[in-house]
């Protein structure tokens, strides 16, 4: 057995000591609890100051950032990290359609509007996409069971939308991206006014001396389309002209014979208005295949990337789907905080012309 000298043994005794007193001072390291006493705010606001949440002002971030100094507070990383990061993270949900999200780039510019607002405040995104209702309810409910994501940006509005009940059995936070197709008043949303819009560019067309004037849309179940076709129907009747309307749901190479027969039977239609760009274009490359006797005008909606590529260049009714990224994003971090915001929001919108209106009033003063 070995043996110790005193000199020794003290030493080893002081060394004992030492590290004892190091393994309390771990144990009993400051909590946030002991932040909140030393600073008299709440442990919650501990935790807002820690995850730099913009309501909390000046004064209080600097007296518990004090505290936090006297204390050598250390966070949790971990913990905090697995406490916040679902709580930080918004899903997004883009419609149940392949054709809807993956041709349109009107959804590319609203998920940049997002992006700037989210990551201004340290936000994360999470994207729900399907091609189908059961697709898109499987990717949601792994987003709330398995990530615990309450909060959601729906990026359109649709009429009986079995999302909306699953968001609401889930107790789950959402915006909408357009008018609701029913209790608008108790729903959080942004939108153009798609029936001005629509009206406005059917008003438009009549003053560049168009008397017959078609609407095509694609699918009546979206509440902006139906608005949009609204537009059109009041400023038809205003101004004392008749109706015509087109659903072209089939697949792009698919739409020529319902629009070949549907102008068969309106020989007198001058011009037409499609609910999208992406609509106009294929509408555009099947009017040329059909020869027909008198150039057809022809404007579509968000102004695009396909309004600038057509030929001719469309026509097309800008709806800043960047900024109405921004808004949405803008008002779902609001709801999270609690704050007093407006429960909706109408953006502009601004009909861009370009080369595919023929102006039949050129030349009538003659």
């Amino acid at each position: 057995m070995a043996t110790f000298t005193k000199p020794l043994a003290r030493l080893c005794d002081l060394a004992y000591d030492k590290l004892n007193k190091s393994k309390r001072r771990r144990n009993s390291m400051a909590t946030l609890k002991d932040v909140a006493k030393l600073a008299q705010v709440s442990p919650a606001t501990v935790s807002r100051v820690l995850n730099k949440n913009s309501v909390i002002t000046a004064k209080t971030r600097h007296r518990v950032e004090k505290a936090m100094k006297q204390l050598n507070y250390v966070p949790n990383t971990n913990a905090r990290n697995l406490a916040t990061s679902n709580a930080r993270t918004i899903g997004v949900i883009l419609p149940a359609s392949q054709q809807m999200v993956y041709s349109n780039p009107f959804f590319v510019e609203l998920l940049r509007g997002i992006n700037h607002v989210t990551s201004d405040n340290d936000l994360l995104t999470a994207v729900a996409t399907g091609e189908s209702v059961t697709d898109l309810v499987r990717s949601i409910t792994m987003m709330t069971a398995q990530n615990k994501i309450e909060k959601f940006i729906l990026l359109y509005s649709q009429k009986n939308d079995p999302i909306l009940d699953f968001l609401a059995q889930s107790n789950a936070k959402y915006v909408l991206l357009g008018k609701p197709a029913k209790d608008s008043w108790n729903v959080c949303y942004v939108d153009n006014d798609n029936i001005l819009a629509g009206s406005d560019v059917t008003s438009y067309l009549v003053k560049k001396g168009h008397r017959h004037i078609g609407f095509l849309y694609d699918d009546f179940s979206q509440v902006v389309q139906g608005d949009r076709y609204l537009g059109y129907q009041r400023a038809v009747i205003q101004e004392g002209l008749n109706e015509y309307h087109l659903g072209l749901s089939e697949p792009a190479d698919a739409i020529g014979p319902p629009l070949r027969t549907f102008l068969k039977k309106h020989p007198q239609i001058t011009a037409m208005i499609a609910t999208d760009d992406l609509l106009a274009l294929q509408v555009q490359r099947q009017l040329a295949q059909l020869h027909l006797p008198q150039a057809m005008s022809l404007v579509g909606f968000n102004n695009s990337i396909f309004a600038k590529v057509a030929q001719p260049q469309l026509t097309s009714v800008e709806v800043f789907p960047v900024a109405l990224g921004e808004a949405v994003a803008k008002m779902i971090v609001n709801l999270s905080q609690q704050q007093n915001a407006p429960n909706n929001m109408i953006t502009p919108h601004q009909i861009i012309e370009r080369d595919s209106v023929v102006d039949l009033t050129i030349g009538e003063a003659n």
